[in-house]
């Protein structure tokens, strides 16, 4: 029993293998008998050694004798001969299948849809574009896959209209002036840009729609230094990646910005920064979710220091503390050096990044050309006083290490005193030619400083700073955990 299963498992293997060696001679022979009206005698012979292991009525075998049979030509310059033909006239490789016919009733019900109408949906147009297709076609079948490559040219076909057409009315627009009224009085281009300079960039985006003369004067490049989310720069509906981003970035309005702020839920990454340096060369402030009440870029110690090294010309950093800790903004300081001049940075409460006095010492210590500086705590979340880093010794270092200092801003810093601001107050008015500070604004606390001299007031009716809930702040608090030896590893909120 066995040795007949043997015998036949054979048998089977032998058959499977004359089945395929007959389509493989069937498929060569057809497509060498195209190219060249012959079948090189090398390849007749191995065709016809791989058919001879089955019996004589085989399919393989009846192959092999037709490929037997096959005449060899004589070399010459006849059609199909196998000689070398005039120059100019060699064979073709193949040709080309015909496309199916589409039925006419088919191409006339696409013809028939009024895009314009507004009974017509999106739905009735897919309809009408299957109607063209063979039936039982699928996605991978050939006639498909051709309609399938014809939405991107479209698609580009389109964007290039929409780009000739922007061009054509800005020159039109260009070529008339700015007329009011009943087209009696003129203004010059000069003046209506300082006219639209008062305007932001949502308000010239509407601007833009009156006609086309405003549309040329609201792209000039002078408007357009600052994009952020008071500009229109927004992603509430989470549909702004990096690469549209790009893309906006390029049009020829936003050639010349030199301060830009990111929006919420967009992915930055290395290549993205360096896209970024190229087609804003002047870039020179960039924020990357100070401004934002959250979902800013969220980027990384890393990340942080490798954009400072890729845009030569920023001056200027705005950033969150969610995964930026002390150590990339010491490094960031030692990097960017006399090369930064405005510093904005908003310590995370949910993540337990603060600012702290030694990240103050080493921004003292490098950035001697800093002009303006905020340090801003959110008022919601759970505050701890525990990691809470920045005090009055942090801020009193920077006053003196930075002389050329001018603006200084603390929203919720909770830690820094009244005493602090009374000691700048008294350093700076003993050498008014070595400080150039001479604005100071504290939010947030339970005095204010104003006006210059430096005139610091309690607030009589602000509430004295709540101390830390046992269930609130260190329920989030790994230090609340040690004290009771549970491990903080283990726990997972």
């Amino acid at each position: 029993v066995l040795a007949e299963s043997s015998e036949e498992k054979e048998e089977g293997r032998r058959r499977k293998e004359s089945t395929v060696a007959c389509r493989y001679s069937i498929q060569r022979r057809t497509k060498n008998t195209q190219m060249d009206g012959r079948i090189p005698r090398k390849k007749r012979r191995v065709l016809a050694e791989s058919s001879e292991s089955p019996g004589k009525n085989s399919p393989s075998n009846k192959t092999s004798a037709k490929i037997k049979k096959a005449p060899r030509k004589k070399n010459g310059n006849c059609k199909h001969a196998g000689g070398t033909k005039p120059r100019g006239q060699q064979p073709k490789k193949g040709k080309k299948k015909a496309a199916p016919d589409v039925p006419k009733g088919d191409k006339d019900a696409l013809c028939g849809v009024n895009l314009s109408s507004d009974d017509v949906t999106a739905r009735d147009v897919s309809s009408s574009l299957i109607r063209l297709l063979p039936a039982g076609a699928t996605a991978s079948s050939a006639v498909a896959k051709k309609l399938l490559r014809s939405f991107p040219l479209v698609i580009q076909q389109l964007e290039g209209n929409s780009s000739a057409l922007a061009r054509a009315n800005l020159s039109e627009g260009m070529r008339r002036p700015i007329a009011f009224c009943d087209s009696t009085i003129f203004l010059p281009d000069d003046t209506f840009s300082m006219v639209l300079q008062c305007l932001n960039g949502r308000e010239l985006v509407k601007a833009s729609a009156v006609c086309k003369s405003w549309l040329a004067s609201s792209r000039d490049v002078k408007l357009w230094e600052t994009l952020d989310s008071t500009s229109g720069l927004t992603n509430k509906s989470k549909n702004l990646n990096m690469t549209l981003l790009l893309k906006t970035l390029k049009r020829p309005q936003f050639a010349n910005i030199k301060n830009l702020a990111l929006p919420r839920n967009v992915k930055l990454g290395k290549q993205g920064v360096k896209q970024i340096g190229k087609i804003l060369p002047n870039l020179e402030s960039l924020d990357f979710g100070f401004s934002l009440f959250s979902g800013g870029p969220q980027i990384t110690d890393e990340e942080l220091v490798s954009i400072v090294n890729t845009l030569p010309n920023l001056s200027g950093l705005a950033t969150d503390m969610w995964k930026v800790s002390n150590r990339g903004l010491d490094q960031l300081a030692t990097t960017m050096n006399e090369r930064l001049v405005s510093l904005k940075i908003k310590g995370d409460v949910f993540s337990r990044h603060y600012l702290s006095d030694q990240t103050m010492r080493v921004i003292a210590t490098n950035c001697h050309n800093l002009k303006s500086f905020t340090y801003k705590l959110e008022s919601f979340g759970c505050y701890s006083r525990l990691f809470d880093g920045l005090s009055d010794n942090g801020i009193l270092a920077l006053v003196r290490g930075c002389r050329k200092l001018e603006s200084l801003e603390l929203i919720n810093a909770k830690r820094v005193k009244a005493a602090c601001f009374v000691t700048i107050r008294d350093t700076v008015a003993a050498d008014e030619n070595a400080y150039a500070l001479r604005s100071i604004k504290v939010t947030g606390r339970n005095y204010t400083v104003t006006g210059y001299p430096f005139v610091v007031e309690d607030v009589p009716d602000a509430p004295e700073d709540p101390p830390t809930p046992m269930g609130g702040a260190h329920m989030f608090n790994p230090a609340f955990f040690m004290m009771f030896g549970v491990p903080v590893g283990e726990i997972q909120f």
